[in-house]
């Protein structure tokens, strides 16, 4: 007798079988295929298809009727899960399905996957060679829900047995047994099958070798209830040479022609010194090889510019500047982006050491106020004592470097300040005021860095 079917890929799954918690460590091989129309990273619109196996680890073996018509870059392969919609989702960048698959006659339903990166999977499943594999006992595995069409999250497994004798008398001519594999367990308790459900589709009819898994068959079809018949395979040994081929197809495609987003592998960074008047360069990071161009964008607080250098002006100090960068592929973009660097900006504080009496007063530019490291070369401090420019030089003690310090020939007492045209430093120096009279004072420093940046601290006090 002749029983329905149907090659709907979506939605349930393996029908009397038995979860497995722990898919990612034991069955890494078995992985599921989603469809996800939105560019980039996956999204809430992303449909689980089918179930696949992989047999390297950027190639998955699957069912032509799960991705015959799908752009290539709108599929996702998960891998690395124990629970559904949880793994490690890797773009598909290049596929073939067999040209000889049509829904009509439900043959030669087989196809290959290519992903853009690495599975990364301790364990692979083997394509069987020997025209006798799927004989005897078999092992189903996939992801989906159960006979009643309850959702499990796990992977499901279940044991079956090769009945390639019953059929024709199941489904007539449509099963042949030299390409495909009739395989399921017949419950009499419940007078049901264990087997595939339409979810399934694509998914892996597993033999071991020891532990290794050899890939005997393909869920392709079956019953429209899943456990009124058994499950109908492609038979993997017949099509080996047509795969290996296919393998060959799809990963051409994915150099030549890859669909999938461009990933980024490694972030950009921002490379130079933030310092006024030097360049900053933003590295774009490392992309995988189907990105086919980029662009960057800085962002400071004034502008935004298109060049992969930038040169810092003043009015950037003080701010945070970014940098993105765009990688485009055939079909669609993505962005990455550097960690913001914050050119400081020049600023002082005064710290007064003894308010007792004649004291001695520190002079700081923070940060550290004059080093290349930083770029904050001070040039001229100036100091006003009780509103009127200070108009003498004061004792001044040791400062880094050395050569740095603040000396009696840089003075000007009509202004209160001491110049140079390198760079004045007082980090560890300080000024002795010994002959201010009892009562208020105010001082303050107004420090003045290379590209004409100023800045001011005030400190009052009384003796």
């Amino acid at each position: 007798m002749v029983t329905a079917v149907t090659t709907t890929p979506p939605a349930t799954g393996v029908s009397h079988g038995g979860s497995l918690t722990r898919a990612a460590t034991t069955q890494p091989w078995a992985v599921a295929l989603y469809f996800d129309p939105t560019p980039g990273y996956p999204s809430s619109a992303a449909r689980f298809l089918c179930s696949g196996t992989l047999v390297s680890q950027q190639v998955v073996v699957t069912a032509a009727h799960c991705v015959r018509g799908f752009t290539t870059g709108d599929l996702w392969v998960q891998v690395g899960a124990n629970v559904l919609g949880r793994g490690r989702r890797i773009a598909v960048d290049g596929a073939w399905w067999n040209p000889k698959y049509t829904p009509r006659y439900l043959a030669n339903d087989v196809a290959v996957l290519h992903l853009l990166l690495p599975a990364q999977v301790a364990q692979l499943a083997v394509l069987a060679s020997s025209p006798r594999s799927g004989n005897g006992i078999s092992y189903l595995y996939g992801w989906g829900a159960d006979e009643r069409g309850r959702l499990s999250t796990a992977l499901r497994t279940a044991r079956l047995v090769n009945l390639d004798p019953a059929g024709r008398e199941e489904y007539g001519r449509t099963f042949t047994a030299s390409t495909m594999i009739l395989a399921g367990r017949w419950i009499p308790a419940l007078h049901r099958f264990a087997g595939a459900c339409p979810g399934d589709s694509g998914g892996p009819l597993v033999q071991y070798a020891g532990t290794r898994p050899i890939l005997v068959g393909v869920v392709s079809f079956g019953s429209v209830r899943c456990d009124r018949a058994p499950t109908v395979f492609t038979r993997v040994s017949a099509f080996r040479t047509l795969i290996l081929a296919g393998i060959a197809s799809a990963t051409r495609q994915a150099a030549k022609a890859s669909l999938a987003t461009p990933v980024n592998l490694s972030l950009p960074t921002i490379t130079g010194d933030p310092v006024v008047g030097q360049t900053l360069t933003c590295t774009k990071g490392t992309w995988t090889v189907n990105a086919t161009r980029f662009i960057v964008e800085w962002k400071t607080r004034t502008e935004i510019r298109h060049e992969w250098t930038l040169t810092v002006t003043r009015d950037m100090t003080g701010a945070p500047i970014a940098c993105e960068v765009m990688a485009y592929g055939r079909r669609s973009s993505i962005s990455a982006f550097a960690a913001p660097i914050t050119p400081p900006a020049l600023t002082a504080s005064l710290t007064w050491v003894d308010d007792s009496g004649p004291g001695v007063l520190h002079g700081l530019a923070e940060p550290s106020t004059a080093t290349t490291a930083i770029g904050l070369r001070v040039v001229s401090w100036c100091v006003v004592l009780d509103g009127l420019p200070l108009n003498r030089s004061l004792a001044t003690g040791p400062t880094t470097p050395a050569n740095n310090s603040l000396t009696t020939a840089m003075f000007d007492p009509s202004t209160g300040c001491y110049s140079s045209p390198y760079y004045v430093d007082l980090r560890d120096g300080y000024l002795a005021l010994d002959t201010l009279l009892a009562g208020a004072h105010t001082i303050s420093v107004t420090i003045t860095d290379v590209n004409g940046a100023t800045a001011t601290a005030e400190h009052s006090f009384s003796l």
